[in-house]
């Protein structure tokens, strides 16, 4: 806000697993729900030890659509724009599409923590929360898809539903 300075961020303070729960509720009557129900059986194996570590990782403030496209230079300055879904979150959550969709060259990859580590702390979670949050993005993308038919993401969502089944959903460095 340009008057005070201070900003107001989202928070869900709901579980891990209940904002699963929503969203798959939330895409029960859709094309997407044999895939999504096939994969949230995966994940709800996984959920409670996901969850514990869930809960003991700082939070942050997340961009929410980190990616390439809005990542910007204006002024001899690299700027951060597009910030409508910013919210309260885990670190690592802003950058499950980031590096499964754009930055898929490990050199690259690693390159870019290093970087991120001389500014913030960095944690990658355990290859199980990783799948979660990789479940959970893909039904945020599935969700954005209802309201937006064109799709922008394409078929990231269902790539990321397929390396769950195929237990490929972790960050490989």
């Amino acid at each position: 806000n340009k008057l005070t300075g201070n900003v107001s961020v989202y928070e869900d303070k709901s579980s891990l697993g209940e904002q699963i729960d929503t969203l798959v509720k939330t895409l029960q009557n859709t094309e997407y729900i044999d895939d999504i129900n096939d994969v949230n059986k995966i994940i709800k194996e996984r959920l409670e030890k996901a969850q514990l570590e869930y809960e003991l990782l700082p939070r942050v403030v997340l961009h929410g659509d980190f990616s390439i496209r809005n990542i910007k230079k204006y002024q001899d300055q690299v700027i951060l724009i597009d910030f409508e879904r910013s919210r309260i979150g885990v670190a690592y959550q802003d950058f499950v599409k980031f590096f499964f969709n754009e930055v898929k060259d490990l050199d690259l990859r690693n390159a870019f923590l290093k970087g991120y580590r001389e500014n913030r702390p960095f944690e990658i979670p355990s290859e199980t929360l990783q799948s979660v949050l990789l479940f959970k993005t893909a039904l945020e993308i599935l969700n954005f898809h209802l309201s937006h038919p064109e799709k922008k993401f394409g078929r990231m969502a269902d790539d990321m539903l397929v390396a769950i089944k195929e237990d490929k959903s972790f960050l490989e460095l």
